[in-house]
């Protein structure tokens, strides 16, 4: 896990060969650091062939290891690309969790792709998840940066709506 801290995918990833090497199989514990190392460097490409080995050996991506892989795409700056990645998994059935939802919603957002966000904002909320204050602060973010005042007041609404926050007036 020391190289995951320090993204140091190449040490990583030479450890894990290692092992296999050794006879010893890496276990989700082991990958997950390994894509951890690959997220910190942002390289997708290589997150997404040590995903593809977990599949082939059988180990199932919890959603700590799907959100590892989109925190790579979001250090890469392919929120877009991310996205696709993230409904594509989910229809293979794979499982997610309220972080998920808020770095994908975070990752559209710094894009400015408000409508995308807010889609995600919705299908968290269906998925019995709620949004934190930091995943509302991101799509309210998003609004003031593409100047749409009632996309900021519905967000803002809705922060308050949901308790994380109130607008308290003299």
């Amino acid at each position: 896990t020391g190289y995951a801290r320090r993204g140091d995918a190449q040490d990583a990833t030479r450890l894990l060969r290692e092992m296999q090497s050794a006879g010893v199989e890496p276990n989700e514990v082991v990958y997950s650091a390994v894509l951890s190392a690959f997220s910190h460097a942002g390289d997708v490409d290589s997150a997404h062939a040590v995903h593809a080995e977990m599949k082939c050996r059988g180990i199932a991506a919890d959603p700590a290891v799907i959100n590892v892989i989109l925190s790579a795409f979001a250090r890469a700056r392919r929120e877009s690309h991310g996205s696709s990645w993230l409904r594509a998994r989910m229809s293979e059935g794979a499982a997610v969790d309220a972080d998920t939802y808020a770095i994908v919603i975070g990752m559209c957002a710094r894009r400015g792709l408000t409508g995308a966000a807010e889609r995600w904002m919705d299908a968290m909320r269906l998925a019995g998840h709620d949004p934190d204050l930091a995943t509302h602060l991101a799509l309210l973010h998003a609004y003031s940066r593409t100047g749409d005042p009632p996309g900021s007041l519905r967000t803002l609404e809705s922060l308050e709506s949901s308790g994380l926050f109130t607008n308290q007036r003299c």
